[in-house]
């Protein structure tokens, strides 16, 4: 079986735990080279605002997020507002008892789609779940016709923030290895 490359960002996640020294004569109780300290220097050589929260959402998965998340959301929203506005696309028509302005409808695409992309989980959903459990009141045929391509677009930024965040921390281990 041929063993998989593991990104940076998983080889900065993997390392985020604990060290236990090792106590034998012959290493006099030190740890490995890379500490903890060595893998949050990983972190901070990213020099890009929403690939930063992005990896350290993954890399501290159950700290609270929520700063990391909001440069996330608002920088997906701002960008989907830039799309519309290249695209002429006005606010959605969700009816006479919803309305939903397209600031509001960015916001809420861009924390449905980053819930779903951290999680791994969006071929899990239907369209119309996904809409749903994001309290957006588009029916999944007019999403599909206007709205679907701002999500997939949003959905490619994240992969490349995470390319973007990896990248990085590539150049900071190979740093730690030239150092």
């Amino acid at each position: 079986m041929k063993d998989v490359k593991k990104t940076n960002i998983e080889w900065v996640q993997e390392q985020m735990r604990a060290k236990v020294a090792n106590l034998s004569s012959e290493s006099r109780g030190q740890v490995d080279a890379a500490d903890w300290m060595d893998r949050c220097g990983a972190i901070a050589a990213i020099r890009h605002d929403a690939a930063k929260a992005l990896a350290s959402i993954y890399v501290w998965p159950d700290r609270n997020r929520d700063q990391d998340e909001q440069i996330i959301i608002t920088e997906l929203a701002q960008q989907m507002m830039w799309a519309c506005a290249r695209e002429n696309q006005n606010q959605p028509r969700t009816g006479d008892a919803m309305t939903l302005t397209l600031n509001q409808l960015a916001s809420k695409t861009a924390k449905m789609v980053l819930f779903f992309y951290i999680h791994n989980i969006r071929d899990h959903y239907t369209t119309k779940g996904r809409l749903h459990m994001a309290g957006i009141p588009i029916s999944d045929h007019s999403w599909a016709k206007t709205w679907r391509q701002f999500e997939d677009l949003m959905v490619d930024q994240l992969g490349q923030w995470y390319t973007i965040a990896d990248m990085y921390i590539g150049e900071y281990r190979q740093s730690m290895r030239d150092g």
